[in-house]
């Protein structure tokens, strides 16, 4: 994994209050004793609900979650963070997938079935509001960095940190071919089925759906009437029900599931706005 010094504006993510606040620089070392000479400034800030990481030098990732931890007024501890939902982001350059898979829904827009055309409309309009960037798919508890070397990288540039509280009530988001896209208050005894059909999905004859879990791993849950099955869903997960090829559109399945695993791929990338 690569981590690159380039400083880029924090400008979508703080607000002009909180860039007119000067960030707190703490000293911060490396998490092993041969790492002494890691030890770098990181100056944090907070953006609700994100945390601004900018690393001077490089510094270990369990020392950088620990220092941000303790940043927080009050000081939060380990305990207190829900580990499955927090989340790394890298700041150090511009995320161009958004801009791809916009124009690839807008060159398509016109080739699609009527019936699935306004929420396609609804999906290119949520994509263009929401914000992305770099996300990295990497444990960020530092209970679990601390023992395993390869789960404590060198870091070194601009992050955003989301370190959600197991206090939190928690939501599941809903995407794609569906009439209402909407965010909804997680049941433990939901199903990726029973959260696609309260966004009242357009075409209940698919036989799967996506949930993007809150670590980004991607999952294919049966949803069809003889193979249903009641996956486990995460509090903070997405789910993404595809867009299905139809008679009367242009568009060949596989041009239909090139842009489904595009918008997937980009979701994995959603900076939390909760």
């Amino acid at each position: 994994m690569r981590f690159a010094l380039l400083f880029v504006p924090f400008w979508l993510l703080v607000s002009q209050s909180s860039l007119a606040s000067t960030p707190v620089s703490h000293p911060i070392s490396g998490s092993r004793s041969n790492d002494s000479t890691f030890s770098a400034q990181v100056a944090i800030s907070t953006a609700p609900p994100m945390i601004n990481l900018v690393a001077e030098g490089p510094v270990r990732l369990e020392a950088m979650m620990m220092e941000a931890l303790h940043a927080q007024q009050p000081i939060l501890s380990t305990l207190q963070v829900d580990w499955q939902r927090a989340s790394l982001f890298t700041l150090n350059a511009p995320f161009a997938h958004q801009a791809q898979v916009l124009k690839q829904l807008a060159l398509q827009q016109d080739n699609i079935s009527a019936d699935q055309a306004r929420a396609w409309e609804q999906l290119r309009s949520q994509l263009r509001r929401s914000e992305f960037a770099q996300r990295e798919f990497i444990p960020l508890d530092p209970d679990v960095i601390r023992v395993v070397d390869r789960h404590n990288p060198l870091l070194k540039g601009h992050f955003a940190l989301h370190l959600p509280l197991l206090s939190d009530q928690a939501s599941v988001s809903v995407w794609g071919a569906i009439n209402e896209p909407t965010r909804f208050e997680w049941q433990a005894n939901f199903s990726a089925k029973d959260y696609a059909q309260q966004a009242q999905w357009i075409n209940p004859r698919l036989s799967t759906v996506v949930v993007i879990q809150p670590n980004g791993d991607v999952q294919s849950h049966p949803v069809g009437y003889w193979q249903s099955q009641s996956l486990p869903i995460q509090p903070g997960a997405i789910i993404y029900v595809p867009f299905t090829r139809s008679l009367l559109a242009s568009l060949s399945r596989s041009e239909l599931d090139q842009t489904n695993q595009q918008v997937v791929e980009l979701l994995r990338h959603l900076l939390p706005n909760e």
